[in-house]
């Protein structure tokens, strides 16, 4: 950017938490102020950053996630009263739309929900854990399955982290986690076929060869993340789940066997009408 439109580091400036100045108070030059007059970022500029006199938007990265591209356009959407606009844009008379750029074809790129991980909540971790052993390969199983291991993680002590490594071959549960999460997220499994047909000229492919492609790096992924379970590790899992979980009784409902005012509450209000008098 500094390079094609011939300007320092003040024109263009990069966003990210690791640069040397506070990023909120850059973020707040770019709302305010004429420079900088393009902040390049990842991720950064999505909920919860408000730039009103944002008109243009370059995408060059694509977005799988639909909620999270709304997020994005909806930065552009910001109005903003004519004064304020030619404080930051001199040359702006008034904002009445914004520009998308799209070098990525990211308008146009297949989108997804974004939906929770836990997608069995009635089958039992035994269950899920004993599916997986066996060779299932539903997607929904594997992410259920993951979000009860995310859970546990938080839960399970070093001690407990320690033992599971050694039934599950030294992974601990985080990269148990993310195998299974792995095999079926689109953007792992591309990346794995991208690898798997680099060798073939790029004239040469075709699109059922990429299709064959990420159809074998989806079942080497499939195959990592289901290899780890055993019996041992199986029941370990469940037998730490078993300490932590809190039972719920909906069966042997309380009852309310007594219900009156609570005297010391009564007295202490007294004592501030008393005092307040």
């Amino acid at each position: 950017m500094r390079e094609k439109f011939d300007e320092g580091n003040d024109f263009c400036k990069k966003v990210t938490y690791k640069i040397d100045e506070d990023p909120k108070s850059l973020l707040n030059r770019f709302r305010n102020s004429y420079y900088p007059r393009i902040a390049v970022t990842v991720d950064m500029i999505a909920t919860g950053t408000d730039v009103k006199p944002l008109e243009i938007l370059l995408f060059m990265s694509d977005v799988k996630s639909i909620n999270y591209f709304e997020q994005m356009k909806g930065r552009g959407t910001r109005t903003i009263d004519s004064n304020k606009l030619m404080q930051v844009t001199r040359t702006a008379n008034s904002k009445t739309h914004f520009v998308i750029v799209d070098a990525v074809c990211a308008t146009k790129s297949r989108k997804t929900d974004s939906r929770p991980l836990e997608r069995q909540t009635k089958v039992p971790l035994k269950d899920l854990l004993g599916a997986i052993t066996m060779g299932v390969e539903d997607e929904d199983l594997f992410l259920s399955l993951a979000n009860r291991l995310i859970r546990l993680e938080k839960q399970i002590t070093d001690k407990g982290k320690e033992k599971l490594m050694e039934y599950s071959g030294s992974k601990n549960l985080k990269q148990i986690t993310k195998e299974l999460i792995n095999a079926f997220d689109p953007d792992e499994i591309e990346k794995i076929a991208q690898v798997k047909v680099g060798a073939t000229p790029v004239q040469d492919r075709t699109p059922a060869q990429f299709e064959d492609a990420k159809n074998e790096a989806q079942q080497e992924l499939i195959r990592k993340a289901a290899t780890t379970f055993n019996g041992q590790l199986n029941n370990y899992i469940d037998n730490v789940r078993k300490e932590h979980e809190q039972i719920i009784d909906h069966i042997n409902i309380d009852t309310v066997t007594k219900s009156e005012w609570d005297s010391f509450t009564t007295e202490k209000a007294n004592e501030t009408i008393k005092d307040f008098t």
